[in-house]
């Protein structure tokens, strides 16, 4: 019998840490998903389908039960979008077996923490725990994955806020939220290290984008569902600049 690895698709704005010992459920959190508005007058919208909630917004038949890889059914989180104010929904991203955060600078920029386990083909078969921030500078036609660092690292060459405190038995991930600094609205990241970081460079436009695959992010199922839209890296740079 195909054994069953799932998530709750949850979006949780401004969540403290996600902290999971190997082994553990993968059901992350429980509660309803809200909607991450990207206007003052609730138009454009993001939010993650929630199986828990047994209602499906945008999320396709065909990934509804997760997919096979190994011996194994993966699940898959779909982030929905509209523009009309929550009337339809169409997806925008097939992510891994969670979807952790979203968050909107405005309606083009968007950051969605997702991620999910492995199992390890190995005895004991260990529930290897990952997490990926994916980010669109386009309303979601296109994503890229990145894990943003510093542009300058506070605390030595190679500083990598995301991952300190971190371990392959532990699922760490990064808040998102929309706050303000200096005045301007910001998107801000609470790190597993304690420290607060403001994440640069969402103001850029997208331009060029380089191949484009299907979802959905969880890599080692990549190419199987979704639309072609998770692409190389383009040309706009994001970092991450400590706050406090």
């Amino acid at each position: 019998m195909k054994k069953l690895v799932t998530a709750v698709a949850l979006i949780l704005i401004g969540a403290s840490c996600v902290a999971l010992t190997a082994g553990a459920s993968s059901e992350v959190a429980s509660g309803k998903p809200r909607i991450a508005w990207a206007d003052a007058k609730h138009k454009v919208g993001w939010i993650a389908d929630s199986p828990q909630q047994g209602r499906f917004r945008c999320t396709p038949k065909s990934v509804r039960h997760g997919l096979k890889y190994r011996g194994y059914r993966y699940g898959v989180s779909v982030l929905c979008r509209t523009s009309d104010g929550g009337r339809t929904w169409r997806p925008s991203l097939y992510g891994g077996s969670a979807i952790y955060a979203v968050t909107c600078l405005n309606a083009r920029a968007c950051g969605v923490m997702t991620g999910g386990y492995k199992i390890r083909s190995a005895p004991p078969h260990f529930h290897e725990p990952w997490w990926s921030a994916v980010w669109t500078l386009d309303g979601g036609k296109h994503w890229f994955i990145r894990n943003v660092k510093p542009l300058t690292p506070e605390t030595g060459a190679g500083s990598d806020p995301w991952a300190e405190g971190c371990n392959d038995t532990t699922l760490c991930v990064p808040t998102l939220r929309v706050g303000r600094l200096d005045g301007v609205r910001t998107v801000l990241s609470r790190a597993p290290n304690g420290h607060t970081y403001a994440i640069r460079g969402l103001t850029a436009h997208q331009r060029t984008v380089g191949k484009c695959i299907r979802g959905p992010v969880t890599w080692f199922l990549q190419g199987k569902r979704g639309p072609r839209n998770i692409c190389d890296e383009p040309d706009a740079r994001l970092w991450l600049q400590l706050v406090r």
